[in-house]
């Protein structure tokens, strides 16, 4: 009868562990209908579904949250997918993704001007705590570029202006501009004018995600995100983008350039 009782007991525990996630789980992400979760002993993530009671993906190597409501998943295979709050695959092609609302709480304006000789950066109502351009209503030169340095100068938006926002919901455009000299491309921040080494790049690609993709000497990286490294490197799908390097080894990055080898 004690035999029974502990067989029984051993049987509940582990379909409460499925259910709710092992003890030594880490809770990644919850849901109002699913929870995931991140194995401790192999790093690797699974899904639970609240509404059906069940585990319905395991051995995920990666998993997100796109557009609010959807679902970014990489298995080990290297397959992609998209899921909707009910855990269905979709086709993430046809939905639109609801933007956050943006309640600026400061305006940053920049543009360029040609000159004789000279490209110059302005910037109005930069609010970075410099007291010296915080309350001055007046465009103040940020920079100088001598045309002997630049054939061209512009924004990541391809112009000679931008207009960035701080918003609470973490919407912002960085102030970064394109130096072209001879075909060749320099990434530069208004923020951090002094950043060095300054590094020429034979292309500069920038995505929908104003990620900045570039490539030197056959190789590609993400400007501030990985190092140039990569014999293909793709352009992000939401939080993903699909690498290859060298040695034949592939996988993705994720926006903090996290890599995620497949087979």
């Amino acid at each position: 009868m004690k035999k029974k009782v502990f067989i029984l007991l051993m049987v509940f525990t582990i379909g409460i562990n499925g259910l709710c996630g092992q003890e030594q789980d880490i809770l990644v992400i919850s849901q109002h209908n699913f929870k995931v979760y991140r194995r401790v002993v192999d790093s690797v993530f699974y899904i639970i579904s609240e509404h059906k009671k069940k585990k319905l993906y395991d051995s995920l190597v990666y998993v997100s949250i796109v557009c609010n409501d959807f679902v970014q998943i990489l298995d080990s295979k290297g397959n992609v997918s998209f899921l909707d709050s009910e855990l269905k695959e979709i086709d993430i092609s046809n939905v639109v993704c609801s933007a956050i609302p943006c309640m600026p709480t400061s305006s940053n304006q920049y543009y360029i001007e040609e000159e004789e000789g000279e490209f110059r950066v302005f910037a109005k109502y930069i609010d970075d705590g410099n007291a010296k351009y915080k309350d001055d209503p007046q465009p103040v030169v940020v920079t100088v570029i001598s045309k002997e340095k630049a054939d061209d100068v512009y924004f990541l938006n391809s112009r000679r202006s931008l207009t960035t926002y701080d918003c609470p919901s973490g919407a912002y455009v960085s102030p970064v501009f394109i130096i072209e000299k001879n075909k060749k491309f320099i990434i530069q921040d208004l923020y951090n004018l002094t950043a060095r080494p300054i590094r020429f790049y034979d292309t500069v690609f920038i995505d929908r995600s104003s990620k900045i993709r570039v490539k030197k000497d056959g190789f590609y990286g993400y400007h501030g995100v990985t190092v140039i490294k990569y014999s293909r490197l793709d352009i992000f799908e939401y939080n993903l983008a699909y690498f290859e390097l060298q040695n034949g080894k592939r996988g993705y990055i994720d926006r903090s350039g996290n890599e995620y080898f497949i087979k």
